[in-house]
C-alpha cells in the first residue's frame, strides 16, 4: 500500500513539473523591434500583466491590457541610453512610439500618433526643436572625453534656455554613493561649458 501512495506521489509531482515547464516555454523569448531581433535566452520576471526581459545591452517591459492585449512595450537600449516606446489602444492598435532618453524620458527623433482605428494621425519631429539634437550632442560631448555608455545624459534649464547635461560617474569615498563631473551643452549653438557643482548620487 506505501508503495502504491509513493508511486502516486511521484506521478503527480512529475505531472506537476511537466506542466510548469509547458507555461514557460509558451513565453516567446524573441523580441522584435523594428526588425532587430534581441536574443532573450535569459529567463524572464513575470508579473500580473508585465513580463520583464533583461540581458547585457538591452531590457525590455511589456504589459498588457486586462483584455490580454498590448499595451506598453518599453525597450531600453543601454549602450544609446535611449528607450524605444510604443504604446498601444486595447484594440490591438498602435496609439504612439517614438525613441526618448532613458533618464527623464525626454522624447528625440520623430513621435508617431495614431488614431484608435490605425490611421496615423500626428507626427511630431523633437529633434526639429533644438538646433543640437541628442545625437549632435553625444558627438560632441564624446570629443570632451565623456563616451556612453559610461554617461547619463538629461536635460537642464536656465530660464528658458535648455541644454544638454552630460555626466561621468565615478565611485565615490564611500561605497553608497558616486560623484559626477558635467559639462552642460548649448542646445542652439552646441557650445559646451563645465558644471559648476559636482553631482552625487546615492544609492
Amino acid at each position: 500500500m506505501k508503495t502504491i501512495k509513493s508511486l502516486s506521489t511521484f506521478l503527480f509531482a512529475l505531472t506537476l513539473f511537466a506542466c510548469t515547464n509547458s507555461r514557460h516555454e509558451a513565453i516567446d523569448k524573441t523580441i522584435d523591434l523594428e526588425s532587430r531581433m534581441i536574443d532573450a535566452t535569459f529567463p524572464p520576471i513575470t508579473q500580473t500583466n508585465r513580463i520583464q526581459f533583461d540581458s547585457l545591452h538591452y531590457s525590455v517591459i511589456r504589459r498588457t491590457h486586462p483584455n490580454g492585449q498590448r499595451f506598453i512595450e518599453l525597450v531600453t537600449n543601454k549602450r544609446t541610453k535611449l528607450d524605444s516606446w510604443k504604446e498601444y489602444y486595447d484594440n490591438g492598435q498602435l496609439k504612439s512610439r517614438g525613441l526618448m532618453t532613458t533618464s527623464h524620458h525626454h522624447p528625440i527623433g520623430t513621435w508617431e500618433h495614431y488614431a484608435s482605428s490605425g490611421e496615423l494621425d500626428s507626427a511630431i519631429d523633437h529633434d526639429g526643436k533644438q538646433k543640437i539634437s541628442y545625437f549632435a550632442a553625444v558627438a560632441i560631448a564624446q570629443k570632451h572625453g565623456f563616451h556612453l555608455p559610461a554617461v547619463e545624459i538629461t536635460t537642464a534649464y536656465n530660464g528658458n534656455k535648455m541644454y544638454w547635461e552630460v555626466t561621468k560617474w565615478s565611485e565615490g569615498s564611500t561605497s553608497n554613493h558616486l560623484t559626477g563631473i558635467s559639462i552642460l551643452i548649448d542646445s542652439e549653438t552646441g557650445m559646451v561649458q563645465e558644471s559648476d557643482a559636482q553631482k552625487v548620487a546615492y544609492f
